[in-house]
């Protein structure tokens, strides 16, 4: 399967295919230690540089430890084959895992999208960042909850389950200079929400339609969910940096039918339902265990998004200018 990870939508978390697609997913962490690791099958480019044992997941490699990014990144490097500036370390990971929503519960109003181009006064930075730049807009669940519904006849007929990427959003301010950068991160709960047909599906009235999916598939389909870890990396030399955060959703399409409680209609209607997927999910086809577990860490991809300095823009204006005279 190839991978095209610059567009929203796109297939993804193909495990026996890691070429295409550059990521910095949330590692599996049972000992709440801090751990740190990178893009690689070749598991043997950290063995000094960890305090302990080498673990695997999916095409990662990663390893708990004491040192420093930057210091980490710097001991990689002396044995690896090339070059290796993706390394990350991860720690205090968690989710919030919102099944229903209710009136009472306190919810945030959902953010307008953020997008990868800032504008500063006097200098326009360019931004890059591998993942999508389009955004769905979220309706707050303030507004207009609806009572849960119930459809005792509601049944799916499965076509085809797959991962696909949601929409970026900016988690963190800027850094800028080459220096290792730890900064805490939590995702807006407003802006994973499950969704049907592409829309947000928050609403308590779709509760018993994410419920015979959530029996028939054995795993959760949240109402909302977020992500708080702290996230260390890198900052490119003469370069302005922030974190971005792209969620991956777990999606089935298919055939609703005798849903006419939570979905409007008895009869048969074509469906694409996606929910949050899991760390556990490193298989898209195939639920796990902690994917039913109210303390399960969603999944996603931390990412740099990375600015040119002022310097290289001006040039850039300069030889556009000279290239258009």
């Amino acid at each position: 399967m190839s991978v095209n990870a610059s567009a929203a939508g796109s297939l993804i978390w193909n495990t026996d295919d890691c070429t295409g697609f550059q990521a910095q997913p949330i590692l599996p962490n049972v000992t709440n230690s801090r751990v740190c690791g990178l893009q690689t099958l070749n598991s043997t480019v950290l063995q000094r540089c960890c305090s302990g044992p080498i673990e695997t997941y999916a095409c990662w490699s990663y390893c708990a430890t004491d040192s420093p990014t930057t210091q980490f990144t710097s001991c990689v490097n002396e044995t690896a084959p090339t070059l290796r500036n993706d390394i990350f370390c991860l720690s205090n990971t968690s989710s919030t895992i919102r099944q229903k929503v209710s009136s009472s519960a306190g919810h945030r109003v959902a953010k307008l999208p953020t997008t990868t181009f800032v504008l500063l006064v006097g200098c326009i930075f360019f931004a890059f960042f591998l993942g999508p730049t389009n955004a769905h807009i979220i309706r707050s669940v303030d507004d207009s909850l609806t009572k849960r519904a119930t459809d005792s006849n509601c049944t799916f007929q499965e076509n085809r389950r797959f991962v696909q990427l949601g929409a970026t959003e900016q988690v963190s301010p800027s850094f800028s200079g080459f220096a290792g950068v730890g900064t805490p991160i939590t995702t807006d709960i407003t802006r994973n929400n499950r969704t049907i047909n592409s829309t947000s599906a928050a609403d308590g009235k779709y509760d018993a339609f994410f419920d015979v999916l959530s029996k028939q598939f054995g795993r959760q389909f949240p109402a909302m969910s977020s992500l708080e870890i702290f996230y260390e990396f890198v900052v490119p030399r003469e370069r302005s940096v922030s974190v971005g955060w792209t969620p991956f959703h777990w999606c089935v399409n298919g055939t609703a039918t005798g849903c006419e409680n939570s979905l409007g209609s008895g009869g048969a209607m074509e469906i694409l339902a996606c929910g949050p997927a899991f760390v556990t999910d490193n298989n898209s086809t195939q639920p796990q265990e902690s994917a039913t577990d109210e303390n399960a860490i969603i999944q996603g991809n931390l990412g740099a998004i990375v600015s040119r300095s002022c310097s290289e823009s001006m040039q850039v204006l300069v030889a556009d200018s000279i290239s258009t005279d």
